[in-house]
């Protein structure tokens, strides 16, 4: 027997190989493996990059976005609301101004004596006064619409009642004279009546001739309107401007109740 077969390997013997790779869990970490781990990592790191740093970056962005688009928004319901302010402005000094016209045209209460001076001549030219019922009281502002509601509170009326006597024609141009005064005059509830009637009588020639002219009495109301003072329209300004103040506090109050 030789010294080389006392080394031989014994027969059904099985060599182990050990494998050049790490291996864990009964895994051998192959240069593939490796790399799938190593890809599956880098995805998970992405995801996590993405979920943590650039979706809350998209909506810090998004957030600020929206913030410019409504900023935008609100500077130009600003300047639209700047521009109706300064065409409501306008159209307001023009009403007032067009206000201030018409109320032009009215005369004022330290006219109403050269008013009655004016009527008693001119009824005198033509007729005979008969009666009259001087104005109760001062002006009263006109409130109840009865002239539209445009007017209320900056007109004022008194009422004077006549009765007079005069021929036809007369009593036309008095009443013709009466809308010719500065004064704006109304006349209302008028009524004629034939107090004298003409007579016909038959001449000696046999013609027909008429005597004297009939006789009207009239009786009538004369609404005299005037404008409210401008001390009267601030005071009118003011107490609105305080019911409008006292209103607005009543409703905060309800609401918060």
């Amino acid at each position: 027997m030789t010294l080389t077969d006392d080394f031989a390997p014994m027969e059904g013997e099985e060599q182990e190989e050990q494998s050049p790779y790490p291996s864990a869990f009964g895994i051998t970490f192959t240069p593939m493996i490796g790399g799938i781990l190593l890809g599956i990592a880098g995805l998970g790191g992405a995801i996590a990059i993405f979920i943590y740093l650039i979706q809350p970056a998209q909506q810090e962005l998004a957030d600020l976005k929206e913030q410019v688009n409504n900023r935008d928004q609100e500077r130009q319901r600003l300047e639209q609301a700047q521009q109706e302010i300064a065409s409501l402005r306008s159209e307001l000094q023009t009403a007032q101004t067009q206000r201030q016209e018409v109320l032009r045209l009215f005369s004022g209460e330290e006219s109403l004596n050269t008013l009655l001076v004016s009527l008693n001549q001119q009824i005198q030219q033509g007729g005979e006064l008969l009666s009259y019922t001087p104005p109760e009281g001062e002006p009263a502002t006109i409130t109840d619409s009865s002239w539209g509601p445009a007017v209320n509170d900056l007109l004022k009326r008194q009422t004077i009642s006549l009765e007079i006597a005069a021929p036809f024609e007369a009593t036309l141009n008095i009443l013709r004279d009466l809308e010719r005064l500065q004064t704006l005059l109304v006349v209302k509830n008028l009524d004629t009546q034939v107090s004298n009637q003409e007579n016909r009588i038959i001449n000696s020639q046999g013609q027909i001739v008429v005597q004297g002219q009939p006789l009207l009495t009239t009786t009538f109301d004369l609404e005299i309107l005037l404008p409210v003072s401008q001390e009267e329209l601030a005071e009118q300004q003011a107490s609105q401007q305080q019911d409008g103040e006292e209103g607005e506090d009543g409703e905060q109050e309800g609401q918060q109740n």
